[in-house]
């Protein structure tokens, strides 16, 4: 694996130099200078002019275009160029362009028309990945290799002839025999028994249900075509420049690709940011993506690759812009969970095209704009933290200062697409439940780490397992490891219910897992909407039995009452002790599976399950030298920061005994961030001297930032 050795963190945008004349293109250099960006990514959309003709490649004006960026010292992060494949490619082979479920073929004239499993494509993209590469191997600009850009953002899945086939020989190196396949997808169910790998097609346009184990083969299978197509990419540019680090876009908790497996493949994770400036949530999301990133790269330092300086183009409930300040407040987010750059899309807003629109670092109307203000604002404290760095290199510098995290969550890519997959007996968002969770840890002042199912989780004091409805080899053992340690678990319904292949754990949910969590889930009741009621109108005058009837309704909260130790911390949350907690979408009746379990708070006779009234909700074993907890329902806001408090005072979790509304307090290393987000003036304990105005401050105004030396 090749590392990014440059010690000074990264400022810039995508650059689209041919997009401009050359005058245009000598300001830029200029305004480059005066901003302080040092990098920029070229060339992500760029395959048509680098190969305007199939076998016919040019290369001249890119190299030009990178001389003279390395004369101004900006070094290049180099894309690929293959994520929008030129006209002659849809033209010359047709079979390129995806097909969705219904059969119509993506033609040409928008990005990403392409079918993952397409070996005349992967072809293509490596002849242009290898002779791009041989030209520039010796460039001094180039500093980090970009391949093609936000896999799966368009087309994550084709149901073209060329992808079934490739389905079906992925199932037959999976599965071996066609038998395996039918005990594993349960065939013999609705007379869907296959004699052989050649009549199994994609599950796309069906006339009811599809079979929940073959949906979540194709998400498997898909995820990993588009993983082969980086894998085809990087195999040709380590060959040729094995010195050069390479990365690709992620994009935040994006479902369609396991990027567990794609971090893999890479020297750098790097990803793309584009959260609502409306929703309030956008702060911790900025949070989560960052600490994602972290996780996936292993918790080396990541480089966020796009945001925007204020609105997009594309989101269809409106384009709101961040107001003043928002921008330089969540890019300092980031540094404070580990990036070692902050870039964005665009450097200059386009002039034409489907993202004219969508903001950039020098706006249409140029400096004229409050946002190169922002701009060059943003490029001075990255300089000054980047001289900090060189002044103590093992202190300071955040182009490798780690991230400590005493709580992890479990992420699993196949979990996700399991509950997508399955069908009933409720609709379980999960990747909502993850970010819920997350939430409860960010408003708590908790760092996080994800990790994978099987990993080494004993160096955790919590570690949060969310909704895992089928549960992946390699868990079971890893959170044993973690009890063992002495780590408190937190386990949430639905788990358990499946096995990795969408297989029922017969005999009580939890299966082999019933002796950690100490307990067996024997009946499920999922909150239901109530029916429309269009044939009557429930007069009692009239209707003698109907109107009397009782159905809970989806509107009827699932009621919890907590008692002994999660009873008496209610009082730090300022609520009576007869408050009480809600679930969500689910609920459980769980048997105690040995005597040492105890019970932390049982359903409620009234809402929305009230036939579970006295039944367990929450729930303790004792676990080598730690303990499980197990909530039967998915847990409200409430009821999610009671339960982390509990846990939190168990695992001898410090918690931040100073968290004003608004104010996010991170640390990274030898480095204390401060970040506003609410809208009113926070007095700070003491007078401090911020690194970002270079005085001595004592308040930090709405959406600014203070960041000290600790």
């Amino acid at each position: 694996m090749a590392e990014l050795q440059i010690p000074e963190l990264l400022y810039g945008a995508d650059y689209n130099p041919e997009q401009w004349d050359e005058q245009t293109f000598e300001e830029d250099l200029k305004l480059m200078q005066e901003a302080g960006v040092n990098m920029v990514s070229l060339g992500i959309f760029s395959w048509a002019k680098l190969e305007p003709e199939e076998g016919r490649y040019d290369f001249d004006w890119l190299v030009g275009y990178m001389d003279r960026l390395h004369e101004t010292g900006i070094m290049v992060d180099l894309a690929t160029g293959t994520a929008s494949p030129p006209v002659w490619l849809a033209r010359n082979y047709p079979e390129t362009l995806p097909m969705n479920a219904q059969g119509q073929v993506l033609g040409f004239g928008s990005r990403q028309q392409y079918v993952p499993a397409s070996l005349i494509f992967r072809e293509k993209c490596a002849g242009l990945v290898r002779a791009l590469a041989e030209r520039v191997k010796d460039h001094p600009a180039l500093k980090l290799w970009h391949v093609s850009n936000e896999y799966g953002c368009h087309i994550f899945e084709s149901f073209d002839p060329v992808t079934i086939q490739a389905f079906q020989t992925w199932l037959a190196k999976r599965y071996q025999n066609i038998e395996a396949l039918n005990h594993t997808w349960n065939t013999n169910f609705w007379s869907q028994h296959y004699q052989d790998f050649s009549q199994v097609g994609a599950p796309d346009s069906l006339p009811t249900f599809h079979n929940p184990a073959h949906r979540l083969d194709w998400r498997r299978f898909s995820s990993d075509m588009l993983i082969e197509c980086l894998e085809n990419e990087v195999q040709a540019l380590r060959e040729v420049t094995p010195e050069i680090p390479i990365t690709t876009n992620f994009m935040g908790l994006f479902p369609p690709i396991d990027y567990w497996k794609m971090a893999q493949h890479l020297d750098l994770i790097s990803d793309d940011t584009y959260p609502d400036p409306t929703d309030r949530n956008s702060a911790l999301r900025v949070a989560m993506d960052g600490d994602l990133m972290r996780s996936l790269g292993g918790g080396k330092p990541y480089l966020l690759m796009e945001q925007t300086t204020a609105g997009v183009q594309w989101r269809p409930e409106g384009n709101a812009v961040k107001r003043p300040g928002t921008h330089l407040l969540w890019s300092t987010s980031r540094l404070a969970s580990g990036a070692r750059g902050i870039l964005y899309f665009q450097w200059r807003q386009s002039p034409g095209g489907a993202e004219a629109m969508h903001s950039a670092m020098v706006p249409h109307s140029g400096k004229a704009s409050y946002i190169w203000d922002e701009v060059c604002e943003h490029g001075r404290l990255l300089k000054d933290l980047s001289a900090l760095g060189s002044e103590n290199q093992e202190q300071l510098d955040l182009t490798t200062l780690p991230v400590e995290a005493k709580v992890a969550i479990v992420l699993d890519w196949e979990a996700l697409w399991a509950a997508a997959s399955s069908i009933g007996p409720a609709d379980i968002d999960v990747q909502k439940q993850l970010r819920n969770w997350y939430k409860t840890c960010y408003e708590a002042g908790q760092r996080v780490d994800f990790v994978r199912p099987g990993d080494d989780l004993s160096r955790y004091q919590v570690v949060i397992v969310v909704a895992q409805m089928a549960t992946s080899q390699g868990l079971e053992a890893s959170l044993t490891s973690a009890t063992e340690a002495g780590a408190q678990v937190i386990i949430t319904a639905p788990f358990g219910v499946y096995d990795q292949d969408l297989r029922v754990h017969l005999g009580g949910y939890h299966g082999p897992f019933s002796r950690f969590t100490g307990v067996k889930v024997t009946d499920v009741l999922p909150k239901t909407t109530a029916p429309c009621e269009d044939l009557a109108d429930n007069d009692p005058r009239t209707d003698r039995i109907t109107s009397v009837i009782y159905t809970p309704g989806y509107n009827e909260p699932i009621l919890i009452r907590a008692h002994g130790p999660l009873s008496e911390i209610l009082p730090d949350f300022d609520l009576a002790e007869e408050s009480q907690i809600k679930g969500g979408v689910w609920a459980e009746r769980v048997q105690l599976e040995n005597e040492s379990v105890k019970v932390l708070a049982e359903f409620a006779p009234n809402g929305a399950v009230g036939q579970l009234a006295g039944s367990p909700a929450l729930t303790v074993n004792p676990c080598g030298k730690g303990q499980v907890w197990y909530s039967a329902t998915d847990l409200d806001n409430l009821g999610r920061a009671l339960l982390l408090e509990l846990v939190g005072q168990e695992a001898g979790l410090l918690q931040p005994d100073w968290l004003p509304a608004g104010l996010e307090i991170a640390e990274r290393g030898g480095y204390v961030f401060y970040l506003n987000h609410g809208e009113l003036t926070q007095t700070l304990p003491e007078p401090v001297m911020d690194l970002v105005s270079g005085e001595t401050v004592d308040t930090i105004e709405p959406r600014q930032t203070v960041i000290v030396r600790n």
